[in-house]
């Protein structure tokens, strides 16, 4: 309730969890359709702490994600929220 009165019908004010409805609705090639979709190391950041040697971790990197294929990513825009 408290979403829907300060955003109105603007995206903002759906549950960003999602409703029982919209989860339960949700297929395997829809999970799979968003992944190749927004999933891009072009679209993507890894943060890595601790101690560790910068050239045995980026060989890491490039082992696990070198063969990882950059594609255009299409970012939609959030519509502007009306003035209160």
């Amino acid at each position: 309730v408290h979403e829907s009165f300060l955003y109105g019908d603007h995206r903002y004010s759906q549950p960003s969890f999602g409703s029982r409805k919209s989860i339960e609705s949700i297929r395997k090639k829809d999970s799979v359709k968003h992944y190749l979709r927004y999933f891009r190391p072009n679209n993507s950041l890894l943060a890595i702490t601790g101690d560790f040697d910068p050239q045995t971790i980026k060989q890491k990197i490039m082992s696990e994600f070198g063969a990882w294929t950059s594609r255009e990513v299409d970012n939609p825009q959030t519509p502007p929220m009306a003035s209160i």
